[in-house]
């Protein structure tokens, strides 16, 4: 070995030491998200057996004085997500730390996920048996919590089910009960649908549903209503009464509709069942109560041939009730003729050049759309004289809709060429549905875009057994020279969001090159060297789809973009640092509390951007009333953001540390693939918000609809005192 090497090496070593004597928290995350990336990669033969600089800083943080230190090491090993961990987490499981207590139960069923009931069902019983053996001899109760809710997630079955099941249930007749035991019941039932309940269990969710006034008094605890709703519980004197439930005075009419939502919801599958009930709720002081009583109401048309009540509806003070209702007037109802006459008037308007009223493109796009159940030529005409130039690229999105249902084909073709990229992937769909030859000619051309839903839509398109018979008219070699160049431009913006219409271009390429093209094989050899593992990875499918010869990829290692710990702690010091707002074009202003304690990396980074005045003008592409609402991303769809993948901060447990209605979260289509897109959950069920990265919580505007535009974004300011947490 050189001098030189000896020297680097030697170096390296002594700051490691360094920094692993005495580590902090965030010296911890930001190693953690290192050795994240790192595990991305295939392995290095010659570094086997080697510990790593951040692997051994996270095994001083295990060992460090501080509990926040250790939390944080606990963290990191969960956000590995690997079962080989668990033995490493096991041992802090009587840790003198709750907060590292609480860390470690969540943390073991949250790296059980990607478990495999089969092979893996004696680490899953070690864990159980660890956790039953914890909960009978913990003494804190916000530990006991988190063990009575991780049993919930728990892949159990035969006699470790029935246990399970007996805790839970034994624990839920604590009064007061068990937050943990509540949760845990629901995700058990809720992940064993088809699982039989007991007598008892099931008697006493519902006592707990409505909280009747005897022994045990209070108010009805939604937790079990959501556990009713999970194990299909049709009891109606527990919905209809949690349906109408209103706090005590002198709350508001608004007061409660977490409960009154859920119990609507429960009436959606026997709507007949529950009409008078239902009605009622088209009045009630929540519009999320009212959306859920129209989606409710119009499941029984079929049986009551009635829209009366959506037309009712489209009165309604909430513009997502009425864009509901809209969307689901049926032509089957023997009130169709009010009905049309109210779509035929929304639709209409569409033309309505009204600046002032033409913010009402929701309604009137929707109304078209609708209208093409209807009166499909109405629609289509519309669609060709207004709705194809219209100012608002939506509108001619709904356009593409119509053409969709109504089959009319020119009109989707002239859609595919529009020059907003959404319009053109909408009109693509629908030509991919009809099953219009067309498409072949617009998917090769999409090829051409910038935009990578388009072009991932395009891909997708081009896939053989998709084609048909149309794979035999000599289309290969049009679409194989598209795919080839849009791979190029891709691979050269160097920006990682592109991985998704990268790996499905390589696929195309293997289905429709040739065995014999050397010049292939060479570049699907020489994207095997990618810096994305994933890309690379697809290549080397690619080559063996080809040739039948398999070489493992080799991806470039690229070094990680992250904050410093300086940058963090400079944040930190700045008074305000967590109040985030959001100023829309319409003047109001939603107000956001981030958390850089708990997920500092993602806070950080959104900050960053925030303060470099990357969402100004972007907008809420995709709004859900009774889900979420999604913003922040340039192309106004999913696939369009930062450069570089944000790695998820994943927090087990994150609804009962923040709540769950106005959480911020980190969209992401797959594990660590976060673009810098952010969405404000509304009524999210877990099945969300556990799979995502949560790094705060804010105020949500019940007016905000899709197109909503972000004007400006300040950090670090004073609160404006909207927001109650």
């Amino acid at each position: 070995m050189s001098r030189f090497l000896l020297a680097v090496v030697v170096t390296t070593a002594v700051a490691a030491l360094q920094v692993v004597a005495d580590p902090t928290p965030d010296q911890v995350y930001l190693a953690a998200e290192r050795l994240i990336a790192e595990r991305a990669y295939p392995p290095e033969p010659a570094k086997a057996g080697l510990q790593t600089p951040d692997e051994m800083l996270l095994e001083a943080a295990r060992r460090s004085n501080r509990p926040p230190v250790r939390v944080a090491a606990v963290r990191a090993l969960a956000r590995f997500e690997d079962p080989s961990d668990i033995g490493r987490l096991a041992q802090h499981i009587a840790d003198p730390s709750e907060d590292v207590r609480t860390e470690v139960v969540a943390g073991l069923v949250f790296v059980l996920r990607k478990a495999k009931p089969v092979e893996d069902a004696r680490t899953i019983a070690l864990v159980f048996d660890l956790l039953r053996a914890r909960l009978l001899m913990e003494g804190e109760r916000g530990v006991r919590d988190a063990i009575l809710a991780s049993l919930g997630e728990l892949d159990l079955d035969g006699a470790l089910a029935v246990e399970a099941e007996r805790i839970l249930l034994e624990r839920l007749k604590l009064t007061p009960v068990p937050a943990g035991a509540l949760r845990g019941v629901e995700a058990w039932y809720r992940r064993h649908q088809n699982r039989p309940v007991p007598d008892a269990m099931r008697a006493r969710l519902r006592q707990l549903s409505v909280r009747r006034m005897g022994a045990e008094s209070g108010e009805p605890l939604v937790t079990a209503l959501e556990a009713l709703r999970a194990i299909g519980d049709t009891d109606e004197r527990t919905i209809a009464t949690a349906s109408a439930y209103r706090c005590p005075p002198p709350a508001g009419p608004e007061c409660g509709w977490e409960i009154r939502v859920v119990a609507v919801q429960m009436m959606r599958g026997a709507a007949d069942r529950f009409g008078q009930a239902l009605y009622r709720r088209l009045d009630d002081g929540h519009y999320l109560v009212r959306l859920e009583a129209v989606r409710s109401l119009a499941r029984s048309i079929p049986s009551t041939r009635s829209c009366a009540p959506l037309i009712g509806a489209l009165n309604d003070d909430s513009r997502h009730v009425v864009l509901a209702a809209i969307d689901l007037l049926s032509p089957a109802c023997d009130d169709r003729e009010d009905a049309l006459a109210r779509l035929r008037s929304w639709a209409g308007e569409l033309g309505n050049q009204d600046k002032e009223q033409d913010r009402r493109w929701h309604e009137r796009a929707q109304a078209m759309v609708t209208l093409a159940k209807f009166a499909p030529d109405e629609a289509v005409k519309l669609a060709d004289e207004v709705a194809e130039d219209h100012e608002f690229w939506q509108v001619r999105a709904a356009a593409a809709r119509v053409a969709e249902l109504t089959r009319t084909q020119d009109l989707a073709s002239r859609l595919a060429r529009d020059k907003e990229p959404n319009v053109r992937t909408a009109a693509l769909d629908a030509l991919t549905r009809m099953g219009s030859p067309a498409r072949v000619p617009a998917a090769i051309e999409a090829l051409d875009a910038d935009d990578v839903q388009l072009v991932l839509t395009a891909a997708q398109m081009l896939k053989k057994e998709r084609l048909g018979s149309l794979a035999e008219q000599g289309i290969g070699a049009a679409s194989w020279n598209g795919l080839a160049h849009a791979l190029m431009r891709l691979t050269a913006a160097d920006r990682e969001p592109t991985r998704a219409a990268r790996t499905e271009i390589l696929a195309r390429l293997a289905e429709w090159g040739s065995p014999s093209d050397a010049e292939l094989q060479y570049a699907f050899r020489g994207y095997m060297k990618d810096a994305d593992p994933v890309v690379a990875a697809a290549a080397s499918d690619a080559l063996y789809t080809l040739t039948g010869e398999r070489v493992p990829a080799r991806p470039a290692r690229r070094p990680i973009e992250q904050p410093t710990e300086d940058q963090l702690k400079s944040l930190r010091a700045r008074p305000n640092w967590n109040i985030v707002n959001l100023h829309l074009s319409d003047g109001s202003i939603i107000e956001m509390v981030v958390s850089l304690v708990d997920v500092p990396l993602t806070a950080a980074r959104f900050i960053q951007l925030a303060e470099a005045g990357y969402y100004n003008g972007l907008t809420f592409h995709r709004v859900a009333a009774d889900v979420m609402m999604a913003g922040g991303s340039p192309g106004a769809n999913d696939y369009s953001g930062d450069r570089r993948f944000w790695r998820d901060e994943i927090r087990p447990g994150a609804t009962g540390v923040f709540g769950s209605f106005g959480l911020v979260g980190l969209p992401a289509r797959e594990r660590h693939t976060g673009v810098g897109q952010f969405f404000i959950a509304t009524h999210a069920g877990p099945d969300l918000i556990d799979e995502r990265t949560i790094f705060g919580r804010a105020c949500v505007s019940p007016k905000i609809l899709e197109g909503a535009v972000i004007r400006e974004v300040t950090v670090a300011v004073k609160a404006v005192g909207a927001c109650r947490f």
